[in-house]
């Protein structure tokens, strides 16, 4: 996207993935500078819906109650290491799960090409690719699909995924969340052999 650039907001969500084009500049105002930073949509969205409610990392925090979770706190939107903002494995596949019942974001991360709607700087739309599925197909774990997930990475943390897919045969679906990886490569087939393993 380019400066001045009008998108609408599931255009701006699809376009901060990590592998979208590296020219991303604010569309709105000066709400954000350029930056190559794979988490420019949750600042985005955080300064967004901070003008009708200030505190939104609360109601995020709100939310990990309602779902019973308690190892998990968050201070920021953007998953930048802070050492108050944490999860847990578990906590994240719950998260995970209740995320994926909502349709638009099931299909948002379950997406593996998009091509946006036209803007007034890209007539023709842009295109852009899921980073979990520009390492693997999803089709890996012979008994198992890959549905969808998401991706994530800050030297803290290490490479981590959370992802879901199902049982080739029965349709059951199943959540795979993976922390502190390495390096990416081990991160991938660490999911691709979780879901080989459980996934009969």
């Amino acid at each position: 996207m380019l400066k001045h650039e009008v998108v609408n907001i599931i255009n701006f969500i699809r376009a901060c993935e990590p592998r979208a084009p590296m020219d991303l500049v604010t569309p709105v105002k000066e709400h954000i500078k350029l930056i190559e930073k794979h988490n420019l949509c949750g600042t985005f969205l955080m300064q967004y819906d901070a003008l009708i409610d200030p505190q939104f990392v609360e109601l995020m925090n709100k939310k990990v109650k309602e779902l019973g979770l308690k190892n998990t706190h968050f201070t920021n939107v953007t998953g930048l290491f802070d050492k108050n903002h944490y999860t847990t494995a578990y906590d994240m596949a719950i998260i995970l799960e209740a995320a994926i019942r909502d349709p638009l974001c099931r299909k948002i991360l379950s997406t593996y090409q998009y091509k946006s709607a036209p803007t007034n700087k890209h007539p023709d739309g842009l295109p852009m690719s899921a980073t979990l599925f520009n390492y693997m197909y999803g089709t890996e774990p012979e008994t198992a699909t890959i549905v969808g997930g998401k991706t994530g990475f800050v030297n803290e943390s290490g490479f981590c995924i959370a992802s879901f897919g199902k049982n080739n045969t029965t349709n059951n679906e199943y959540i795979v969340v993976t922390l502190k990886n390495s390096s990416r490569w081990p991160a991938i087939h660490g999911q691709i052999d979780l879901y080989k393993q459980f996934v009969q």
